[in-house]
């Protein structure tokens, strides 16, 4: 399976603030984590960092206020930030039918995932012409269901993900198994944390001392 980072078609709200986190393999010891912070539909913050670093870093993708930034580090020193344009969010165009990335083979045992009763289902996929088998490990808890429809819903106005990843359908369908479940396992890829916890308001404005990004006369970076 492809390198993947969590993966709505409309954007729910939850009753309370919540922080959900997934850890992605990028080899035997080096992980990502994505992190999205969720106050409500108008503040948001999705981030990533490796395994080996507990801090959620202050770069990433920021929704303050209903309005969306992307904050980076320049020349490893300054937090600079860029606003999106919401006029480029993206638009699905391809009306065709479109089927769901894996096709379920059988359902097995239970697994005890971030503190939810997951179903492990043995299913198979097919991409790049290779068509394979793998257990995977899913969840219909309604609150995950539509922390995760959320996540997709924002990717697709940001353009791409906290790492930089593009929103497409196979990857929403990887994640939105079927219908009122999402994946929380497979390999390579785990469910760490979903709390609905009060996030600081801190984490829904721009850094201190963060400065506008300025390109060059050409309009390059």
């Amino acid at each position: 399976m492809k390198k993947i980072l969590l993966g709505g078609l409309i954007l729910g709200l939850l009753s309370a603030d919540y922080t959900i986190s997934y850890q992605f393999d990028e080899s035997d010891d080096i992980s990502v984590i994505e992190t999205m912070q969720y106050k409500n539909s108008h503040n948001i913050k999705l981030s990533y960092h490796y395994n080996d670093d507990k801090n959620i870093p202050q770069t990433g993708l920021y929704r303050i206020n209903n309005i969306d930034y992307i904050v980076n580090l320049e020349d490893d020193m300054n937090l600079t930030y860029t606003i999106i344009d919401k006029n480029l969010h993206y638009k699905d165009n391809d009306k065709s039918t479109k089927e769901p990335f894996f096709k379920l083979i059988k359902k097995l045992d239970k697994e005890y995932i971030a503190g939810f009763n997951g179903e492990i289902w043995v299913v198979e996929s097919t991409e790049d012409g290779v068509t394979e088998q793998e257990n995977i490990v899913v969840c219909s808890n309604k609150e995950l269901v539509k922390a995760v429809k959320d996540y997709f819903h924002i990717m697709k106005d940001f353009g791409e993900g906290a790492n930089g990843q593009e929103f497409d359908y196979e990857l929403e369908s990887m994640f939105m198994v079927a219908k009122g479940y999402v994946l929380i396992a497979a390999k390579g890829i785990e469910l760490l944390k979903f709390e609905k916890n009060s996030i600081p308001s801190m984490v829904f404005k721009l850094p201190k001392g963060t400065t506008k990004h300025i390109e060059d006369e050409n309009g390059e970076d």
